[in-house]
């Protein structure tokens, strides 16, 4: 690390370590083995090589191929070690792809096999056929060369074919045996003859498996007992030590094996968690396993399985994993869809920016004091280097704006009860906000991981004291590539007596200005102005300013190219309390609860945009009252550019006759909205809870597109942030498949340790279902991930934290926690 970068580290150790009441020390300042290292994706166009051919001479020099149908171009060559490619030279010897060997006596050879299982030679600038004749077929799908002698050639194909002059003449060294298969031999690089044959026969249903073994270079063969299967790997540097993966053709029970005699006899030993077959041995003996979490490394003899990187690629097939230095240091990992995968350092994964719209510090009315709680998430398994980019808004006369780096563990949430404080101890010079003007600013954050789902995700809560307790606005990241590029469109709840509205709009970049074209449009019509922003700044304007007579806003990039959004925040006068309506897609038609429990209720705000009337179905999906979703329907016709407010939905339901129940008991649910001409409308919700003192408490959130639900797993962070709050997360199924989802409440400290709280449960189709958090002993700093284990369906998952230990202590006002790393 350089050290100026050192220095900043450590600074915002000491820094960050006074503001939660820690020593220095309580920090960790650099993350654990394998440190930095991460799977990057290569520069490979394409799907992932099925080949990867290492010169012997030169092993930055590479061949990659991928001998499928339809790949004929798919022929690379790389001269620094897979960092850059090319289009292989020679090309295949014919039009057909082809699969490239160097021989290792004469690196100046070449050995190819086509699709068509044509073998070929490449010498003195051409490719002559080898003709392999002394079978029926006399074609074979892949050369093997021996690494000690090249005399010795062996070609897989109906039989295993055996060559002692370089492919001159032919012999059969193993015959085609009805219901069996075979992998290519793997031979002993020492140069003792020994050939290793991983084989399987199945009959009458019946699969077994063996391991066929020749000592004089497969002139004689034995079966070995069951055991070791594919992924075979000599070790280069110890003769007659040879590892093991477990996976057969008949089993995969992710064992490993070890053999000290070339072979002949086997151990179990112990294996990485979940263990596959490919295997390869370094010439320093470190031996690497692709497991279930990643690739694993251990010494060749023996000892604990370490992450050889971070960030493994694991919703990928691997096809094969090499190594390009003695140190394990430097590989490569072929996979079935995303191409190729190596090895570097965290800070050469390309950069991920997300947008969290603003840091608050500010007096507000009353003398009220306003601060931004800032919950920072690493959902990667792999560290993350951020950068905090904070921008002050000029146009509130704020100042500070400057650059904070920092680097999250896997699975880290760092809670922060205080952003703006965080960045000031952090070197930021933020002046107070006290008898001069609030300090608002962008914070932008930028991360580095090798992870693919390494984007840090933010959920913020900007407080203030009110009431019994605290009342907030949330406000959630977004990955700049989410941002709108020309257009979006916003509603706005209200503004009842008692209410006041802002909107804010705010440059995402750090780099470029725009211009944007603000319209708002109500009673009194369409009326619009035009707003200027520089980079990184964000201004806001209040209904004293814009009137209260527009019920929606359209705003325009005019001019520029930087990522950029806008929200509107709906303010209760009494309690101080924010409902922010941000950004929904136009595909969005699931709104993910609707709810009529102890005090809260849930409104609708529906918008039509377009200039032509629509008819909406709202089919609301009750789950609470009897544990299985019943579906209440309701008929909404819009005018052209109408918006409609619905206050306390499931009364509005009621009232219209669908047999919601009586009023008392407890209801919610999620609500999807369609419209008959199939373009969908934009929906939003807002859930509150009447205040002691007058005025309320609530949250909103948007309609829910399905292309932004999960289909395998999603994280929710931001939990149990404090003492003296609750937290729930609830989950649901819009599609029409049942789900059974796996839930885990992990510590957010990036520790690996186990689950706080588990479980795991059905969903019927469209059913919503809560769980409350309720750790014991209490917990603070928390984040749950869920999993799909069965079902073919997307699912949603979102969290609240109320204010409040219990129901009843507090002000109840919720924070809405979004599902972030969903896949």
């Amino acid at each position: 690390m350089k050290p100026r970068h050192l220095a900043r580290r450590l600074f915002l150790v000491a820094g960050l370590a006074a503001l939660l009441g820690l020593p220095p020390e309580g920090l960790a300042q650099e993350p654990p083995y394998p440190g930095h290292l991460a799977w990057l994706p290569a520069s490979s166009p394409g799907p992932g090589p099925t080949s990867l051919e290492v010169d012997p001479s030169n092993s930055e020099h590479l061949f990659a191929g991928n001998r499928f149908a339809g790949l004929s171009s798919w022929q690379l060559e790389s001269t620094d070690g897979g960092l850059s490619w090319s289009q292989a030279a020679p090309a295949c010897p014919t039009d057909l792809p082809c699969y490239r060997k160097f021989d290792p006596s004469h690196p100046a050879t070449l050995y190819a096999t086509t699709y068509d299982w044509r073998l070929f030679r490449h010498e003195g600038g051409t490719w002559r056929r080898i003709d392999v004749v002394d079978s029926a077929s006399g074609v074979v799908s892949e050369v093997v060369i021996d690494p000690a002698d090249s005399r010795y050639l062996y070609g897989s194909g109906v039989d295993l074919y055996r060559s002692t002059d370089r492919g001159e003449t032919w012999s059969v060294a193993l015959p085609w045996s009805p219901w069996s298969s075979r992998s290519s031999p793997v031979v002993d690089p020492s140069g003792s003859g020994v050939l290793l044959v991983p084989s399987s026969n199945s009959w009458g249903g019946r699969c077994s498996s063996s391991l066929l073994r020749s000592t004089d270079h497969g002139s004689t063969w034995k079966a070995v007992p069951p055991g070791p299967g594919h992924g075979i790997a000599f070790d280069p540097g110890r003769p007659g030590l040879v590892h093991s993966g477990g996976w057969t053709d008949c089993e995969a029970d992710g064992r490993v094996w070890r053999s000290t005699d070339s072979g002949g006899s086997w151990t179990s030993v112990e294996a990485p968690p979940g263990g596959r077959r490919l295997m390869t041995v370094t010439g320093g003996g470190d031996v690497f396993v692709v497991g279930a979490e990643g690739v694993y490394r251990t010494s060749r003899d023996g000892g604990p399985w370490l992450l050889a990187a971070w960030g493994y690629p694991f919703e990928q097939v691997p096809w094969q994993l090499v190594s390009l230095d003695a140190e394990g240091r430097r590989l490569l990992l072929s996979t079935e869809k995303d191409g190729l995968y190596r090895v570097g350092d965290i800070s050469e994964a390309a950069p991920r920016s997300a947008l969290l719209p603003a840091v608050v510090e500010a007096i507000g009315l009353h003398g009220s004091r306003f601060t931004t709680g800032l919950s920072l998430f690493n959902a990667a398994d792999a560290p993350t280097d951020v950068e905090l980019v904070y921008t002050a808004a000029s146009a509130t006369g704020s100042s500070g704006s400057g650059t904070v780096p920092l680097t999250l563990a896997p699975r880290q949430q760092l809670l922060l009860d205080d952003a703006t404080s965080f960045l000031r101890l952090s070197g930021l010079p933020i002046p107070p906000a006290g008898s001069g003007p609030a300090q608002v600013g962008s914070l932008g954050i930028v991360s580095r991981s090798g992870s693919e789902n390494g984007q840090v995700a933010a959920v913020a809560s900007i407080r203030t004291p009110s009431g019994a307790g605290h009342a907030g606005t949330p406000l959630a990241s977004l990955p700049t590539g989410s941002l709108p590029a020309d257009r979006l469109v916003l509603g706005s709840f209200g503004p009842r007596e008692g209410e006041r509205r802002n909107l804010a709009v705010v440059n995402g970049a750090a780099a470029g200005a725009i211009s944007l074209s603000v319209c708002l449009v109500g009673t009194g019509g369409r009326r619009c102005f035009a707003e200027g922003l520089g980079p990184g700044q964000w201004t806001q304007w209040s209904d004293a300013w814009l009137g209260r007579d527009w019920q929606w806003v359209e705003v325009s990039r005019t001019a520029g190219d930087s990522p950029w959004t806008a929200y509107v925040t709906v303010v209760d006068d009494a309690t101080n309390d924010g409902s922010v309506v941000g950004p929904v897609s136009a595909e969005a038609v699931t709104i993910p609860v609707v709810v009529e429990a102890g005090g809260f209720r849930t409104d609708l705000f529906l918008l039509n945009p377009g200039d032509a009337p629509e008819l909406l179905q709202l089919s609301w999906m009750e789950s609470l009252s009897s544990g299985r979703p019943r579906v209440l329907e309701l008929e909404v016709e819009l005018g052209p550019n109408e918006a409609r407010e619905i206050e306390g939905v499931v009364d509005h339901l009621r009232r219209a006759g669908a047999p919601v129940g009586p009023v008392g008991t407890a209801y919610a649910g999620i609500l999807q909205v369609w419209s008959r001409s199939g373009r969908p409308p934009l929906a939003w919700a807002r859930t509150r809870i009447p205040a002691e003192g007058g005025g309320s408490y609530g949250v909103s959130y948007a309609a829910v597109a399905d292309r932004d639900l999960a289909t395998s797993e999603a994280w929710i962070a931001g939990l149990l942030p404090r003492e003296g709050s609750r937290s729930s997360v609830a989950f649901y199924a819009p599609g029409t498949e049942t789900l059974r989802l796996a839930w885990d409440l992990l510590p957010g400290d990036g520790e690996d340790r186990a689950p706080i709280l588990s479980g795991t449960f059905d969903l019927a189709p469209r059913q919503w279902r809560q769980v409350l958090l309720r750790p014991d002993p209490p917990v603070t700093n928390a984040v749950l991930r869920v999993r799909k284990v069965s079902g073919r369906g997307p699912f949603g998952a979102y969290g609240v934290v109320n204010d409040g230990a219990v129901p009843g202590e507090g002000t109840g006002d919720g924070t809405w926690l979004p599902m972030v790393a969903a896949r």
